[in-house]
């Protein structure tokens, strides 16, 4: 776990807009490589990715929440359906086009 934080250059974290669960998670897991990475004076690019976009009616967390949320955190938030391939590649070229800025 050590060697591969050291060499951390990108975050992605990913929920389930269906699974509220998966929603409150999130935080966890963002301060717990924010703390890790303020410890090792890193510098790391955090994209916050919510799943599962096509199923409709058994939304749990809104539009508004997942942009409000990523706005606060100060990351770059996507929503994306696999199934459909919505957003799948722009999820990734964000990203990449996010690391190539920051350490290119």
């Amino acid at each position: 776990k050590q060697s591969i934080s050291r060499y951390l250059n990108g975050v992605v974290i990913f929920y389930d807009v269906n699974d509220r669960q998966s929603w409150t998670d999130v935080l966890t897991w963002y301060e717990a490589v924010l703390d890790k990475i303020k410890r090792n004076k890193q510098i790391v690019v955090f994209m916050l990715v919510g799943t599962k976009l096509d199923a409709g009616r058994k939304r749990k967390v809104t539009i508004y929440e997942s942009h409000q949320t990523a706005r606060s955190m100060g990351v770059r938030g996507i929503e994306v359906s696999a199934k459909y391939g919505t957003n799948v590649v722009d999820s990734v070229e964000t990203l990449f086009n996010i690391l190539i800025d920051r350490f290119c």
